[in-house]
């Protein structure tokens, strides 16, 4: 939980309230984003009942924005 903690940071790049984000921080599966073995984002989806998968958030800090990689990472989920 106190990693998942960490990234708090970065979620609050797409939502404006601390409070929405942990109500959600410790659900689904959250992964780092690494670019050159440094911490670009985190990406978090949720799992829900009929195999559904939502795309809870996704975030980049803004020196990763504008090159790509959010869309990568969009593009490779898909592929999962």
């Amino acid at each position: 939980m106190e990693e998942r903690n960490s990234f708090l940071d970065y979620l609050l790049f797409t939502v404006e309230s601390e409070e929405i984000v942990r109500e959600y921080i410790n659900d689904g599966e959250m992964f780092a984003i690494y670019s050159k073995e440094k911490t670009a984002g985190v990406v978090l989806f949720t799992f829900h009942p009929n195999g559904i998968v939502e795309f809870k958030n996704i975030a980049l800090s803004e020196e990763y924005r504008g090159n790509g990689l959010g869309k990568l990472v969009v593009k490779e989920a898909f592929h999962l």
